[in-house]
């Protein structure tokens, strides 16, 4: 069941998402926008949709709690970032997410998008919206169609999360979210 976010709930989920593009941009060269997103507040977890997708694990400690999220993408637009902090080629970004065997490279690629992703969020969370909560990347893994990512929630908390259409300057794109146990 999904219920109303607040005003705070969207500014939390556009500014960590402002600050990602914006890591992107100065730490790989990838320009990418973030748009029709909507924001909820969830009792299960948010399943993806069709295809392979990564989910980018964020542990959070927010008012002394260990807490858990994820921000959610399609396979192709995830290597893409880390064929750029790489320097693997297109072909090769494409025949890793045709085949769905990565290589340890590009796992390893795929861990430092992942620690841009983290970092972004602590930053956007505690600088720009003054919040007391630290993030920081927890790893990723696969979640398949139709398939809920591994997400620890506290039984009395929702999960907030903001809903959105991933698309690269190369034309890349994918459906994503980014949840968080706040």
């Amino acid at each position: 069941m999904s219920v109303s976010s607040t005003g705070r709930d969207r500014e939390l989920i556009e500014a960590s998402l402002d600050r990602i593009r914006s890591e992107l941009a100065s730490v790989v060269g990838l320009e990418v926008d973030c748009t029709d997103l909507t924001i909820s507040r969830d009792e299960d977890r948010p399943i993806v949709g069709e295809g392979v997708h990564l989910s980018f694990k964020l542990g959070l400690l927010a008012q002394g709690e260990i807490r858990k999220g994820c921000l959610v993408m399609g396979l192709e637009p995830a290597l893409e970032a880390a064929g750029l902090f790489l320097g693997r080629s297109d072909d090769d970004r494409q025949l890793a997410a045709k085949s769905c065997e990565l290589d340890d490279e590009w796992k390893e690629g795929l861990l430092e998008v992942g620690s841009v992703f983290g970092a972004a969020v602590d930053v956007a969370l505690r600088d720009e919206i003054g919040v007391d909560v630290h993030a920081c990347s927890e790893g990723c893994q696969g979640v398949k169609t139709n398939t809920a990512p591994t997400l620890e929630v506290s039984p009395e908390n929702e999960v907030l999360v903001g809903r959105f259409k991933w698309r690269s300057e190369a034309g890349l794109s994918s459906e994503g979210f980014l949840a968080v146990d706040l």
